[in-house]
């Protein structure tokens, strides 16, 4: 029986190694990336500079007014380093799942408007049965989700279907969907945007609305890509795009806007009744109106099945309501 020695890239390439050189790429300075994997910047360079004799070329430029930047070579090395980073969390969680046990990060990315919905829910669930989990959950605009879900800085995002290029009516969906750009799309909760009024508002007494009788009041929109696209849409149907005084990023600014009384608007992830943040009471108002059907998604990437605590994650979210 002979022994031949293996290439000294399997021997030498570490995942510590890969860790700093995501986190560089992720981050751009040295300094950041350090701070961020809790390692001294000397050694993170140090890590780096293995790496680099290992691989035989550069992976990064590194310029003290320019942080640090990836060469060609740099690019392809992340793109393959998340990759294994994400098998080896992979192996890591198979073990725990077979022993009962579950830990580490769970990364969520969530739609603005879902987090207050999507965020309590998880926390709820996962420090009661799973304490060792380790919940972030960030909040963006759905392209930025979806690109950091592909960068693999999130393990899976919860959004709007209508958010997604190419979708199609929500109803027609199939529980889970392959679509068209290598996502895995599940369907959580149909959804609709309902009309949004201060307590005071003359029509806060009903159930439901037709955007019309809201002529000649002013709105404020929430300006959040692709959102304002979508509800420009659904005002200009109604004729109503005039009648949009202002428009805000932020929806808190929109509640406590609409809360005071200065103008209606149209958000969905909104429960039958709440309170802005400054503490007055708002009114959620079904939209008569014929609208697209919408719902809420989470999405993962294909090509690799979700570990144990996204699959945890998805459960909670399917079982429980995330629109009251």
């Amino acid at each position: 029986m002979s022994f031949r020695k293996g290439p000294a890239m399997a021997r030498d390439v570490t995942l510590r190694q890969l860790e700093y050189l995501v986190a560089v790429a992720d981050l751009g300075t040295l300094a950041a990336a350090a701070h961020a994997t809790h390692v001294s910047t000397t050694g993170l360079a140090a890590a780096l500079n293995e790496l680099e004799g290992t691989v035989g070329t550069p992976l990064t430029v590194r310029r003290r007014a320019k942080g640090v930047q990836l060469t060609p070579a740099g690019r392809v090395a992340v793109e393959r380093a998340r990759e294994l980073l994400t098998r080896a969390e992979r192996l890591v969680e198979a073990v725990d799942h077979e022993v009962g046990h579950m830990r580490g990060a769970l990364r969520v990315g969530c739609f603005t408007t879902l987090t207050p919905w999507v965020f309590p829910q998880l926390l709820d669930h996962f420090a009661r049965r799973h304490p060792d989990v380790e919940l972030d959950v960030g909040e963006d605009s759905s392209p930025r989700l979806v690109a950091q879900l592909r960068a693999g800085r999130r393990d899976v995002v919860v959004l709007f279907a209508s958010h997604l290029d190419g979708h199609k009516e929500f109803t027609s969906w199939e529980p889970e969907t392959l679509d068209r750009e290598g996502l895995v799309v599940r369907r959580l909760h149909e959804a609709r945007p309902r009309v949004l009024l201060p307590r005071s508002h003359r029509l806060a007494g009903r159930e439901s609305v037709r955007l019309g009788e809201l002529d000649g009041e002013p709105g404020i929109l929430l300006d959040v890509d692709p959102v304002r696209k979508i509800l420009t849409g659904v005002l200009e149907r109604a004729g109503l795009m005039g009648n949009i005084a202002w428009s805000t990023p932020n929806a808190n600014v929109v509640r406590n806007v609409v809360g005071r009384g200065l103008a209606w608007s149209i958000l969905v992830g909104l429960g039958a009744g709440m309170r802005s943040p400054e503490g007055n009471e708002l009114v959620a108002l079904h939209i008569e109106d014929e609208l697209p059907a919408n719902g809420v998604v989470a999405v993962t990437l294909a090509g690799m099945a979700p570990g144990p605590k996204v699959l945890e994650a998805l459960n909670v979210l399917t079982h429980r309501e995330v629109l009251h």
